[in-house]
């Protein structure tokens, strides 16, 4: 005989003595829980304790975002880019690894000391995403970096708007809350 958690629509309804046979069933521990407010659900391979209003059928508060998982979307965010465009060159597909942006940075430095120098030719050459070379002139590198730099900031601004919301939006995730 062994411990069994008896479930209804996968809501725990009480704790029996039970045979088993070796190898069925899914074995897991009752997580600790208020039997006044709570109850326990069976989701996927675990419990997890939501209000006694979710197995009433009410609808169930909004989840709590954790903080988390808005820096998560904010990297996801910024590893995966955006398309810039650059006046005499169209438009140049950037990610935003930090590989990417160091040699962007030093990029930038070096077309300040050409610009500085009067070298107007298209001098540095930058691989894109999607892994096309592009040659360009110094205002035309500060010009993309420049570009990407603010694009970055706006993503850190709307991570810090996101975070200050009580409550946080269940979409968070949504573009309709991160620059485009």
């Amino acid at each position: 005989m062994a411990e069994a958690h008896l479930t209804k629509n996968g809501f725990y309804v009480e704790t029996v003595e039970a045979d088993f046979i070796e190898g069925e069933g899914t074995f897991t521990s009752l997580p600790e829980f208020d039997p006044e407010t709570q109850v326990p659900r069976f989701e996927g391979l675990g419990w997890i304790v939501v209000p006694l209003s979710v197995r009433d059928g009410f609808e169930p508060v909004a989840p709590i975002i954790a903080s988390a998982a808005i820096d998560a979307e904010h990297d996801r965010r910024v590893l995966a880019g955006r398309t810039f465009a650059v006046d005499g060159i169209g438009d140049v597909p950037l990610e935003g690894s930090e590989k990417t942006q160091l040699v962007l940075l030093a990029l930038k430095d070096t077309a300040r000391d050409l610009k500085d120098a009067g070298m107007t030719a298209p001098a540095l050459v930058f691989t894109d995403r999607d892994g096309t070379d592009r040659r360009m002139t110094a205002g035309q590198m500060i010009a993309l970096v420049n570009a990407g730099k603010a694009w970055v900031q706006a993503v850190h601004e709307a991570k810090r708007a996101l975070k200050a919301m009580d409550p946080i939006p269940a979409d968070f995730a949504d573009d309709r809350h991160w620059p485009s």
